[in-house]
């Protein structure tokens, strides 16, 4: 095993994407071109100027293709789960990555990496990005004894690994796996100590059909004074799976389309010629003024303004 001239790629929101390369646009990744909706999430940590950690655990198609465009870096990159065929620059040829292939990467300026996943199935990743200007700054040897910080080790790692040549003695692929292997286990002790500077999370594939199930129970049974408690329970998700997944799924919080249902119902009701009080209680509001508020809220106007 060398360096390596290839990427780990990535499942962002291309928006997401835009908004991390408009804070960090010198280091990291100026254009990419993913499959829409992906599963799963990805978060992004940047330990020090210079050095960014890409955890990844999505579930795409098979055959659905990842471009990405890269400034100059070096890339370490294990694959903790599924297998991905990349090509760089239009080689016909693909590259292999699979579980437990750990690759270093180098990348120059204007490469383009195309990876897709030949069978549908779950791809689980770490990846680091390291300036080469980072790698420059050694660290003081630490005093007798004493373990080096985080990313201080991680730097020496990551500079050893790049400049070990055709010179080195013959396990070479051991001791660049070796090295691989401690400047991930750095990585992750360091960015538990981070915030992530991208945290993209999607649905999960087995929860799409419990979160179609909630919809359709709010739409069924709207007039209940529902809690969320309740709605987890009927449909057996999480609560906070629940209220995130629905919202990534159908572009609205659960009460929010409960809101929504209520109030179509409402305008329904009203045009029948119904009184708005008897109105307000058939779709699930004990308070008049409640229940005046919302439509409002949704109508910009009166509900007696629409009573028929």
């Amino acid at each position: 095993m060398g360096i390596r001239r290839s990427q780990l790629p990535e499942r962002l929101a291309i928006a997401e994407l835009n908004a991390l390369n408009a804070r960090h646009g010198h280091a990291c990744r100026p254009s990419s071109r993913i499959p829409p909706n992906p599963l799963g999430s990805f978060k992004a940590v940047e330990l020090e100027p210079g050095l960014r950690l890409f955890i990844a655990d999505v579930e795409l198609p098979a055959g659905a293709p990842v471009e990405n465009r890269y400034n100059q870096g070096l890339f370490c990159s294990l694959c903790l789960e599924g297998r991905m065929h990349c090509r760089l620059n239009g080689d016909p040829e693909p590259i292999v990555f699979q579980a437990g292939d750990l690759w270093f990467q180098e990348i120059a300026p204007g490469d383009v990496w195309v990876s897709e996943q030949q069978e549908h199935g779950r791809f689980r990743s770490l990846c680091l990005e390291i300036d080469r200007t980072w790698m420059t700054q050694l660290p003081a040897d630490a005093p007798h004894g004493a373990p080096l910080p985080a990313t201080a080790a991680l730097r020496k790692y990551a500079s050893v690994a790049f400049y070990m040549d055709a010179q080195t003695p013959p396990p070479r692929h051991l001791r660049l796996r070796a090295l691989g292997m401690m400047m991930m286990a750095e990585a992750l002790d360091a960015a538990a100590r981070h915030p992530p500077i991208l945290s993209a999370n999607v649905v999960r594939s087995r929860d799409l059909p419990l979160l179609a199930a909630a919809r359709s129970l709010i739409e069924r049974e709207y007039e209940q004074a529902w809690t969320m408690e309740q709605i987890a329970t009927r449909v057996g998700l999480p609560v906070r799976r629940l209220n995130s997944g629905f919202r990534q799924a159908f572009g609205s919080t659960v009460f929010g389309h409960l809101q929504a249902v209520r109030m179509a119902r409402a305008y329904d009701l009203l045009r029948q010629g119904r009184p708005v009080t008897s109105v307000a209680l058939e779709v699930g509001y004990a308070s008049l003024g409640s229940f005046s508020r919302a439509y409002r809220a949704a109508y910009g106007r009166a509900p007696s303004t629409d009573a028929g």
